[in-house]
């Protein structure tokens, strides 16, 4: 796991309480009779979707970061991925409990634009995150080793190519990538 990855993981799974106390929320709502929760279907359905698209989605984004470390991509497009999912998830989970936050509410409100912004993130991060592992099988087919998964440094990496030149190659994986 690379360091990016360990930074990212660290901080959405900090989230998690929020999840929890989500679940806790709405578990109060159904048990106090005058909350009203149960007098709207509408927020019921929403918030139910809120607490549980956050968290499949924070589940779907640790995966990613770990997926993330294999992907051939440049660095801009990682952290699209490293920060669109768990971005997503917070942005749709809010969308669901703010667009229904009065509880006499019959329809969703204004915040209901986050849901479809967060989709938009989720969609491109995780066609992202394919395309670039796709790009990382096409390239250990081709044989090329990523420097980063054969556990060499860019100074062994230089070393080896620089005695043996015609293995090196651009791979717009950092820029390094040496035929195996």
């Amino acid at each position: 796991m690379t360091r990016d990855s360990r930074m990212m993981s660290g901080i959405i799974l900090i989230t998690v309480p929020t999840i929890q106390y989500g679940g806790y929320f709405l578990l109060t709502s159904l048990m106090n009779k005058r909350s009203g929760y149960m007098d709207n279907p509408l927020r019921q359905n929403f918030f139910r979707a809120g607490h549980a698209h956050a968290g499949v989605i924070v589940i779907l984004s640790l995966v990613c970061q770990i997926l993330a470390d294999s992907a051939v991509l440049p660095p801009a497009m990682l952290w699209l991925v490293r920060i669109g999912v768990p971005l997503a998830a917070i942005l749709i989970s809010a969308g669901f409990f703010f667009s229904v936050l009065p509880p006499n509410s019959t329809q969703p409100g204004g915040a209901l634009w986050l849901i479809y912004a967060g989709a938009l993130i989720l969609a491109a991060a995780v066609l992202t995150l394919g395309i670039g592992l796709i790009r990382a099988a096409r390239h250990l087919k081709h044989g090329f080793a990523d420097i980063r998964t054969a556990h060499h440094s860019v100074i062994d990496f230089a070393e080896t190519c620089r005695e043996e030149p015609r293995r090196a190659v651009t791979c717009g994986l950092e820029g390094f990538c040496c035929r195996s």
